[in-house]
């Protein structure tokens, strides 16, 4: 659907792509910001974690193969990882990521020669064709409106004073970004063209610029690798709970409509309170960590409470019955 310049729609505007393969079966596809992030992410993982998903069990084509369809269906001659990363990474520097796709599309299979992937990349990122997708600012705006618009989202989480520290962290980071992105363009394609994780040298140079805000291992142990911009390490088990908060947006509810979840920090917890000889406040019996996590908060003082319910409350969230 093209929409007339000047005029205003009420309404959701989505790109869906529909085709019938060779069998016969139908296929329509969602193709968005969503769909397109998600396949460039999927495509990276699966080339630098080969084993990470087994062939048994893929994922849904939907989202983490739409990008794959296409390609596979109206551009063959770019059916390939690296071209497919660089399209994706390219498109989502665009307002409309599913019409930039489409448009990127028809200059690839305009080509008489087949070009690289850096070159598909910075084809699709090119003046020309963010100008055809309707932008009026150049690559490098965009990416500083986005990186602005980013920091500015997760810097909004961190609203209680004693999230200061976490707040200087998100700063330094994405300010480090941004450089790191200005000088290098392609950063994306050259960590997945690195390999496995454990020998990937573009990936180990943006972890250790970057640095990773919260890990937490099968072990149940949490760390933080801290970014050179912000060596002074801040709480990680606050990051962990967003994670975890994002996670309670899936969770599957009760018949009765209410949600309940456990926490997976539980046991970090635990260990973390004998490490720093504190009371170990899973055990008390107003402390819930097996169903209602968001619940624990203001019980005890500040130091020994618990994180998650500290970054739950922030949202408002204590004493509340999740649907």
């Amino acid at each position: 659907m093209l929409i007339p310049k000047g005029m205003a729609i009420d309404s959701k505007i989505d790109a869906v792509l529909t085709f019938t393969d060779s069998y016969g079966q139908e296929f329509k596809y969602h193709v968005g910001e969503y769909a397109i992030s998600e396949c460039q992410a999927y495509m990276v993982e699966q080339h630098i974690y080969p084993n990470t998903i087994k062939p048994q069990n893929p994922a849904p084509d939907c989202p983490y193969r739409v990008v794959q369809k296409i390609f596979e269906r109206f551009c063959p001659k770019y059916y390939d990882i690296m071209s497919m990363i660089a399209a994706c990474e390219a498109c989502l520097m665009h307002g409309m990521p599913g019409l930039a796709l489409k448009n990127l599309i028809d200059e690839l299979n305009a080509t008489e020669k087949k070009i690289t992937a850096e070159e598909v990349y910075f084809l699709g990122i090119s003046e020309r064709m963010l100008y055809k997708n309707g932008q009026t600012t150049s690559y490098f705006d965009r990416l500083r409106e986005y990186n602005g618009h980013a920091m500015t989202q997760l810097r909004s989480y961190f609203k209680a004073s004693y999230f200061e520290s976490c707040l200087k962290f998100v700063e330094g980071v994405f300010a480090e970004a941004y450089q790191y992105r200005i000088n290098n363009p392609c950063a994306i394609l050259k960590i997945a063209q690195g390999g496995w994780a454990f020998m990937n040298g573009p990936l180990k140079t943006a972890v250790s610029l970057l640095g990773c805000s919260s890990i937490l291992t099968k072990a149940n142990n949490m760390f933080q690798m801290s970014p050179l911009c912000y060596p002074q390490e801040c709480e990680p088990g606050v990051f962990a709970s967003y994670r975890f908060l994002h996670e309670l947006l899936f969770t599957e509810k009760l018949p009765n409509n209410h949600m309940v979840a456990g926490c997976p920090m539980k046991v970090w917890c635990q260990k973390s309170f004998e490490e720093q000889e504190l009371d170990d406040i899973t055990a008390r019996e107003d402390v819930d960590c097996d169903h209602y996590p968001w619940h624990n908060v203001n019980i005890l003082p500040i130091l020994n409470q618990c994180v998650f319910g500290r970054v739950a409350a922030t949202f408002g969230l204590q004493g509340k019955k999740l649907r």
